[in-house]
């Protein structure tokens, strides 16, 4: 099944988001985001049980390979306020607040063929020259 996640548009310009790109760059921003959709599929709750903080950069993808920046983008996270810690798991501030239907289902393709009309009794669509839709342009009423 598709999952779809939606993120408020206006998040970029949220001062959170800002000083967490400031410290951390776009990967930072990245990193947040990653943990959001990890939550979608794997932790509808928010919660990340039995997960230590360097469980959460894994799951980020926070590429650094310095173990010191990777504790310290956990801890902004935690100092921002987009992650909670409560001395025995982390969860993702608010949740359940922002997500509590969970991700809309992603809508199908319509698949519906092109709208046809009747030009002299004959069914045309609106592709100029194609038989199954007419001789040409001249049945087109302009």
């Amino acid at each position: 099944m598709k999952r779809a996640v939606h993120i408020d548009t206006a998040s970029r310009y949220q001062h959170k988001i800002k000083k967490l790109r400031e410290q951390f760059g776009a990967e930072g921003v990245l990193a947040l985001y990653a943990l959001w959709y990890f939550c979608i599929d794997c932790k509808p709750d928010g919660v990340f049980t039995r997960m230590l903080w360097q469980d959460l950069v894994r799951v980020s993808g926070y590429p650094s390979k310095d173990q010191g920046e990777k504790r310290r983008l956990i801890e902004a996270l935690l100092e921002l306020g987009l992650l909670d810690y409560d001395g025995r798991v982390f969860s993702i501030h608010n949740w359940n607040k922002h997500n509590r239907k969970g991700p809309a289902p992603a809508e199908p393709i319509p698949t519906a063929p092109p709208p046809r009309r009747l030009v002299n009794n004959r069914k045309v669509g609106y592709h100029p020259g194609s038989k199954e839709f007419g001789d040409g342009p001249q049945d087109f009423d302009l």
